[in-house]
């Protein structure tokens, strides 16, 4: 990309939790080191849950007004997700003074391609990414031709993993596992808790998982993380109920309110990421982990990249148990993880802004 552009990132930023977020904050480091002009514009501030979905709804009526009150960026890239803050987007287009407009769709493009206007919504974007396997397939016609497929994995430079701060308690416990000699499995997950994906992450599951390797002899370290910063009655009573499950299987810690990155973790040559979720998009997670040289253990929710050790979801506890064991014995057999190339896909991205 020529010359030095001014880019307005759209989309939800740390300390927000999920993927989307962490993705574009190394985004926006990355192209701030490359000399570019970057603002953001957050969606998902860090505030009480009840306020949660107010707060969206008044961020994205606000942006044009944001937009028309800057001098005129060169490129607008947006990370929205659902339906009706597409099509408020697609309605206050002309308030972005002509600016490139990028739009990255994180989900999967099934949940979104039978909603009315559809086609005239993502026609507002000059270029779409599609950050999972398979989705450009789906897209109308007319949208295929200005679609990439590019994951939403940035990878941050080497010394900022280094710099990350991990929570005491958690050092102590991951430096106990390591000196034990112990395969330390690190799951992580939100606490949904509403159908059709109840445990969408399979916090139950792995808890099972965990007493299941302690009953069988299979000496093991789990670090539990849970995403969420706020919870309600019912999602503490749930988590309650796991570590319930949890009592007397050994070296187990929930975490919960803790806000930290896995990266310091999942580097070191013990770890086994487990992400046994009931649907999901592109895992950042999964993709990082591997990088890092981590066994990978995920469900066949959604495309996973080679190198993952994935289990069919109609398979289950058992399944999901399988893979961790064989993950295990890989560790154990001192081969390490399998070799796989990985790079991120910063570059896949400044070659779509080019293109603008």
């Amino acid at each position: 990309m020529k010359g030095s552009k001014r880019i307005l990132l759209v989309s939800p930023m740390p300390p927000a939790i999920g993927g989307i977020s962490v993705s574009t904050a190394r985004l926006r480091d990355r192209l701030v080191n490359d000399g570019h002009e970057v603002e953001t514009y957050n969606l998902q501030m860090d505030v009480p849950h009840v306020a949660h979905a107010l707060w969206q709804m008044l961020n994205m009526f606000w942006l044009p007004f944001y937009v028309l009150g800057k001098r005129k960026f060169d490129i607008v890239h947006l990370h929205i997700s659902g339906y009706w803050r597409r099509v408020w987007f697609r309605l206050v287009k002309p308030f972005f003074k002509g600016a490139s407009i990028v739009v990255t769709i994180h989900g999967d493009v099934a949940n979104f391609i039978n909603y009315p206007f559809c086609e005239s919504v993502l026609a507002a974007a000059d270029r779409i990414i599609c950050v999972r396997r398979g989705n450009i397939a789906l897209l109308p016609k007319l949208l295929k031709s200005r679609s990439v497929e590019i994951p939403a994995f940035i990878m941050p430079p080497a010394s900022s993993i280094a710099a990350e701060k991990i929570p005491e308690s958690v050092v102590a416990f991951v430096d106990e596992a390591q000196r034990s000699g112990c395969p330390l499995l690190v799951f992580n997950g939100s606490v949904v808790l509403k159908e059709p994906f109840y445990d969408l992450y399979g916090f139950k599951e792995m808890a099972a998982i965990v007493k299941r390797l302690h009953d069988n002899g299979i000496k093991i370290a789990a670090l539990m993380i849970v995403n969420d910063m706020h919870l309600d009655a019912s999602q503490c009573a749930f988590l309650q109920d796991v570590e319930s499950r949890l009592d007397g299987c050994g070296s187990v810690m929930l975490c919960s309110k803790m806000q930290f990155s896995l990266l310091p973790l999942l580097s070191r040559g013990n770890a086994i990421y487990v992400r046994p979720t009931k649907t999901d998009g592109d895992s950042l997670s999964v993709r990082e982990s591997l990088a890092l040289g981590a066994q990978v253990v995920a469900s066949s929710a959604a495309p996973r990249p080679e190198g993952t050790r994935c289990y069919d979801l109609a398979s289950g506890e058992d399944g999901l148990y399988k893979r961790i064991v064989d993950a295990i014995e890989e560790l154990e057999s001192d081969h390490g993880c399998n070799s796989v190339a990985f790079k991120d896909y910063y570059d896949k991205i400044i070659e779509v802004y080019s293109s603008l």
